[in-house]
């Protein structure tokens, strides 16, 4: 990769420590990305706020996976890049959106549907800032064949038929990687199209593993290397028939716990990485 582009990213970053958590790295661990919307530095100007994608996050994954994936370009080079950020475990199709205006008493759409008890908002609330850090955001190849309506791989797994489920969207990587037959045709093509990507790991049971490896999602995987089964109903909350206010609770507290858990695993990963590459051990 560009020297001069991790130089940049380096800059920022120590920047971004300096001005925003009392020059203490560890501090990034919890950083709730939403609240560099409207920010001109490490947000991002020019186009579409989202918290995975900002300067900052682009920065982040320059210094982390740059060596791996050289096409993670410079944060502050152009809307359309080869790789962009994606957001793990998802917020809005299980407690849906936020409908109130007050910080420190939260509502949601999904989660107010089920009659929640105080415990169970304090829960969803936290998360809500928790899936907004950088533990729970990794690069991924973002070509799509050149059309605006065109889906990449983000987008796709964000539809209806995977509601942006990641384990749901890494079971079906792993069955390319598998070669197993009933893949996604279009999970498959959006891979052969992002091929300079992918085509660094060997299309195997090992070459999976790799990959997951490469972005920290062994927390996904069972004991044999295969996506695990029992993380989630995939429940969405507008499938309003299909739960009782205390199933929902009992899904909606282990979707938490694990993700939450995943989330700090790789959160640690990521800054023991920078603390090495910035030179701020």
């Amino acid at each position: 990769m560009n020297n001069g582009n991790v130089d940049v990213s380096i800059t920022l970053i120590k920047r971004f420590i300096d001005e925003e958590c009392e020059g203490k790295l560890s501090a990034l661990t919890t950083f709730d990305f939403k609240k560099l919307r409207g920010n001109k530095t490490y947000g991002c100007r020019g186009r579409s706020f989202d918290c995975d994608d900002t300067n900052l996050a682009r920065a982040i994954y320059a210094v982390v996976w740059g060596d791996d994936f050289p096409e993670i370009l410079d944060f502050n080079t152009k809307d359309r890049v080869l790789v962009r950020g994606d957001t793990l475990n998802t917020f809005h199709t299980l407690f849906g959106r936020l409908i109130t205006t007050d910080e420190d008493q939260k509502q949601f759409k999904g989660v107010e549907h089920y009659s929640p008890d105080a415990e169970l908002r304090g829960k969803v609330s936290n998360f809500h800032s928790l899936y907004h850090t950088i533990g729970n955001f990794f690069p991924l190849p973002n070509k799509n064949g050149g059309t605006s309506r065109a889906k990449t791989l983000n987008t796709y797994r964000g539809g209806a038929k995977y509601g942006d489920y990641f384990d749901l969207f890494l079971r079906q990587l792993e069955s390319y990687f598998l070669d197993c037959p009933g893949c996604d045709p279009t999970i498959t093509r959006l891979i052969e199209l992002n091929r300079f990507y992918f085509n660094r790991f060997e299309r195997s049971k090992q070459g999976f593993m790799e990959f997951c490896e490469v972005n920290f999602l062994e927390g996904y995987l069972n004991e044999e290397g295969s996506v695990r089964t029992d993380l989630t109903s995939h429940f969405r909350w507008w499938w309003k028939r299909r739960s009782t206010e205390e199933s929902y609770k009992m899904e909606a507290s282990f979707y938490i716990e694990f993700s939450s858990g995943l989330i700090g695993r790789r959160a640690d990963i990521i800054i023991n990485i920078l603390e090495q590459k910035l030179n701020m051990s």
